[in-house]
């Protein structure tokens, strides 16, 4: 996790898997400030993994697009050349999408 919250500009791949998560928590400021404050929160592992995405159909809907629209970022082959760090985070927005 610290891998990508040093990022002092971070790609965009990554900054779209982290966007997509933070949405799944309803948290839609994805600024690299907040982004780095949401990562940094002690637990957000156990809170990502445990977390069992209760949203309205809209918000799932939202969701949906943005990744359809960003489709590269959430390529595992594409994540994995950016941080191998980022790489279960995306395999986790993916699946929880489905």
């Amino acid at each position: 996790m610290n891998e990508i919250k040093n990022y002092k500009i971070m790609p965009v791949e990554i900054k779209d898997v982290i966007t997509v998560i933070m949405m799944f928590f309803k948290d839609y400021d994805n600024g690299l400030t907040n982004m780095k404050r949401f990562l940094g929160n002690r637990g957000v592992i156990n809170e990502i993994v445990s977390f069992e995405p209760l949203l309205e159909e809209s918000e799932l809907n939202k969701i949906d697009d943005f990744m359809y629209k960003n489709q590269r970022s959430f390529d595992k082959e594409v994540i994995q050349q950016k941080s191998s760090a980022c790489v279960s985070l995306c395999e986790w927005a993916v699946s929880s999408i489905r």
